[in-house]
């Protein structure tokens, strides 16, 4: 179990990172869109607007941020993304060595919200508060929900 869910701390401390760059949205996106530069594989930052028009994000949730590499790649680009954005945001624990009972994304799909032609002005502040709660969850919550049943344990 010690090599199970070593990703709670550093996802705790790259979430209240993320809060804390919430008027900083410009630099948090040229942060990741630096990343490929450095062999990462990031999805695109492009956005689009009602005339059709392409441009870079001005605005992320940490929600998407976490799709990043939270989606189909391989354990070690997961790890190696994750370990990037962490350096980059400031994170202080130890990147993942697991990423056992996380959900992943479709790589077709990983924002969380949609292009600026089709979003509202509040979609992507709503996730940013949404994600505020979700990263307040208590660690006996987390031990409790990470205890496996015994093997073979009926149901």
């Amino acid at each position: 179990m010690a090599n199970l869910l070593t990703w709670i701390p550093f996802y705790e401390e790259l979430a209240n990172a993320l809060l804390a760059w919430k008027t900083r949205q410009v630099e948090l996106i040229a942060l990741l869109e630096r990343l490929p530069a450095d062999g990462h594989p990031v999805v695109p930052l492009e956005d689009q607007g009602a005339d059709g028009s392409r441009f870079l994000l001005r605005e992320i949730d940490p929600f998407t941020v976490f799709a990043l590499f939270n989606r189909g790649l391989t354990n070690d680009n997961r790890r190696r993304l994750a370990s990037a954005l962490g350096r980059e945001l400031g994170v202080d624990a130890s990147p993942p060595k697991d990423f056992a009972g996380i959900p992943t994304v479709d790589n077709r799909h990983t924002w969380f919200f949609a292009y600026a032609k089709d979003r509202t002005a509040e979609d992507i502040p709503c996730l940013r508060k949404g994600a505020r709660p979700a990263s307040s969850i208590r660690q006996q919550l987390l031990d409790l929900v990470a205890k496996p049943p015994p093997l073979g344990a009926k149901r």
